[in-house]
């Protein structure tokens, strides 16, 4: 650290506050790397070694691997180690990893184990999940003996020296005022003057013909997972003549399958599937469930899982937004929204 000798204890010379600026910024940043991003390596390998465990105590490698596989996915959680929003079929760091691993004799148990869960995954899932660089981070280093509880290092590592040269970047070109400036840019105004928030600019300002590709391309995976999961739907959709969902076509072809009426689903309500058949996931990978009042009939029934939460309370706010309703703004609400899915968005 700076020599005292120029200041006081009480008077810090500006090198000490610098320095001692930097230090504070470096930690916040280390201790801002939590589960998202630097943590899934160290979930990867607590994967791995579930399945080193299972196989040790008589398990077959392909069949724990596979189970394990069908445990993720039939909880609706991610894969970890699978999936990744940019880099796509492959993760070119993944592959690099690998290569390099076999070329200097490296590769052992655990990397077979992940190259297991690539074909186990893409088998579970329907379709090829990008194998990202975390699980070939956590295979690596389980193969070089490394203790499980210190694969999160190597991640903390590499970012340690990107953070820093952040750091000297910010101190010798602050850029604080300039992101505010485009962001407050980035701000649209209507014609009476309010201003407009985008919540999510990326889908909200999309153009029109890619957001129509979009949902063109949501509505068939939606099809596609309604004849995977849901007894009910593939029922319905066969006797209407649909033997596949290639058959119903995509959003230019909306009218084509039939209308689901609220008695259709409470008909196939029993003792052993409460909800109803049309369920896509095991009811106890459901988060919340909600019921409608019963006012008509008998109640039925709205099992949300996580991801439905997170998907919910994602959509409405930007649905609030673009009404003109922003941060600190004050509103009445004349419905009863409070243990309804309807209410979700204000917990």
């Amino acid at each position: 650290m700076a020599p005292c000798s120029s200041a006081s204890p009480a008077r810090p010379s500006r090198p000490f506050v610098t320095r001692k600026r930097t230090g504070s910024r470096f930690a916040a940043g280390i201790l801002g790397c939590g589960t998202v991003v630097l943590g899934t390596a160290e979930f990867c390998g607590q994967v791995l070694v579930d399945v080193r465990k299972r196989i040790d105590a008589g398990g077959d490698p392909d069949a724990v691997v596979t189970a394990i596989a069908a445990e993720v996915h039939g909880r609706g959680d991610r894969m970890p180690g699978f999936g990744h929003p940019v880099h796509k079929p492959v993760d070119p760091r993944t592959e690099r990893i690998l290569a390099l691993a076999d070329e200097h004799g490296v590769s052992g148990q655990y990397i077979d184990l992940a190259r297991r869960f690539d074909t186990a995954v893409a088998r579970r899932w329907g379709r090829r999940l990008t194998m990202n660089v975390s699980m070939p981070i956590a295979a690596v280093l389980l193969d070089l003996d490394f203790p499980a509880a210190m694969i999160k290092a190597i991640p903390l590592l590499a970012r340690t020296g990107g953070l820093l040269a952040h750091l000297a970047e910010e101190q010798a070109q602050p850029i604080g005022f300039l992101m505010a400036s485009k962001a407050e840019a980035a701000i649209a105004y209507d014609p009476g003057g309010r201003r407009i928030v985008m919540l999510d600019p990326k889908i909200e300002a999309r153009p029109w013909v890619a957001q129509a590709e979009a949902d063109d391309a949501a509505y068939r995976l939606q099809i596609a997972h309604l004849f995977a999961k849901s007894r009910f739907y593939r029922e319905k959709l066969e006797a209407a003549g649909f033997a596949a969902p290639a058959d119903i076509g995509g959003l230019a072809e909306i009218g084509r399958p039939p209308f689901t009426e609220k008695d259709e689903l409470r008909r196939t309500r029993n003792e052993n599937e409460p909800v109803g058949t049309h369920l896509c996931v095991p009811l106890n990978v459901a988060v919340r469930i909600f019921s409608t009042s019963g006012t008509t009939g008998t109640p039925s029934y709205i099992p949300l899982t996580r991801s439905d939460m997170e998907n919910w309370t994602r959509i409405s706010p930007r649905s609030y937004a673009a009404s003109g309703i922003s941060r600190g703004d004050m509103l009445v609400s004349t419905y009863g929204a409070g243990p309804f899915v309807a209410g979700t968005t204000f917990d």
